[in-house]
């Protein structure tokens, strides 16, 4: 029998999306029972080089990144 597995879209402590999470189907409940920090909405793809994907509670949001970990350029 196949089984009927989905794909979750999870977030960290900073709410920031972290990869992708495949999971089996828990087929005996219609809802289908999300791992924590996980939800079914995938994240926007097109980001630059300076933004990532978060989680507010709700959707995926856009966030700027600081990167002053990077040297300056001159």
């Amino acid at each position: 029998m196949e089984k009927d597995i989905i794909t979750g879209f999870q977030w960290g402590d900073d709410m920031s999306f972290i990869g992708t999470y495949d999971f089996e189907n828990n087929k005996d409940q219609v809802r289908i029972h999300l791992p924590p920090r996980t939800t079914l909405v995938p994240p926007p793809s097109n980001l630059a080089v300076d933004e990532e994907a978060a989680w507010d509670g709700v959707k995926w949001i856009v966030r700027r990144l600081s990167l002053s970990h990077l040297p300056d350029r001159y």
